[in-house]
């Protein structure tokens, strides 16, 4: 075997795997933010006991809902650290 062939035969294969679960990753992070409930629409949340009106506009890479305030300024919130009220 020639060595130099078999690695770069390997690496073109590992690339070509990396290239692929990226691509799918993007996809399904897409369409799952597409599918958020109430997404681009005005509705009341709650976070520390204090309700206030926002537009979820998405989640970050973190898995955090990114939420738009009044002031049009994005809040981001993790599990549990706000509730949809309406």
């Amino acid at each position: 075997f020639n060595l130099e062939e078999v690695f770069l035969t390997v690496a073109e294969e590992i690339l070509y795997g990396l290239n692929h679960f990226h691509a799918d990753h993007y996809h399904l992070f897409k369409m799952y933010e597409e599918s958020l409930y109430h997404k681009d629409t005005v509705s009341v949340f709650s976070a520390e006991g204090i309700s206030f009106n926002g537009i979820i506009r998405g989640v970050s890479p973190q898995g955090e809902l990114q939420v738009e305030m009044e002031d049009e300024t994005v809040a981001k919130y993790r599990l549990k650290e706000i509730k949809l009220l309406n």
